[in-house]
């Protein structure tokens, strides 16, 4: 699964692993077309919406151009939060408005795609897994060239913009009386705002680090993360 330049790329580190490398800004298109040229097994690249506007069209358009494949063809995963966020959130063609801030008509992903003839384009919620999964799986039913857009604001601007408003995100807090301290919470979804006492027995949410996104609610088998209801 090669990787591309962003703030993703830290999805090549524990406990994550799910990139396998990351050579040069754009090189994942390239990448993975040649692994699905002569390999067996079907890959999958990341690539930010920043990345793929400035960098990867031209290794998209190669694959569907050239789409004869030992694998099947390759499934791109285009992270897309509106922002160039990994260099200070300056804003990108998804963005819908230019550099100084004036309005502009948002060039979507989506249509991008489509317009080279790719089919089989999915879009999903960045914050719900049921949607990414249930998406993922659609396009991986199929052998062909297969977008996938992850698609949710970054979180540093959208409370930017809450606060403007005297507003803020909805906190989440660990119930330790349904928590079964299994750890998936720290271990595998490794939130900084989760923490964990050094015997193990208790865990709970610093809300200073809080964003709202909402996921580890949606992981914890034991349904023990919910909404602040105290402030």
């Amino acid at each position: 699964m090669p990787g591309d330049i962003g703030c993703y790329i830290l999805g090549i580190y524990e406990p994550f692993k799910v990139q396998d490398f990351d050579i040069s800004m754009g090189a994942s298109a390239g990448f993975a077309h040649g692994f699905a040229k002569v390999g067996t097994k079907r890959p999958i690249f990341f690539v930010g919406d920043s990345t793929f506007f400035h960098a990867a069209l031209p290794g998209i358009v190669n694959m569907q151009w050239n789409d004869k494949y030992k694998s099947e063809a390759p499934i791109i995963v285009v992270l897309d939060n509106s922002y160039t966020a990994m260099t200070g959130h300056q804003p990108n063609p998804s963005s819908g408005a230019n550099a100084l801030g004036e309005p502009r008509q948002k060039i979507l992903i989506e249509d991008v795609v489509r317009a080279f003839g790719i089919k089989n384009v999915e879009v999903a919620n960045t914050f719900s897994q049921q949607d990414l999964q249930e998406k993922l799986k659609k396009l991986m039913a199929s052998p062909e060239l297969g977008v996938l857009i992850s698609r949710g604001e970054c979180r540093l601007m959208a409370r930017r913009k809450m606060r403007a408003q005297g507003k803020d995100f909805i906190k989440f807090e660990i119930d330790n009386s349904k928590c079964t301290k299994c750890g998936l919470c720290i271990d595998k979804f490794a939130c900084p705002a989760i923490q964990r006492s050094e015997d193990g027995k208790r865990y709970w949410i610093d809300t200073s680090l809080c964003w709202g996104c909402s996921v580890c609610s949606q992981i914890c088998p034991a349904k023990a993360i919910k909404p602040v209801t105290k402030v």
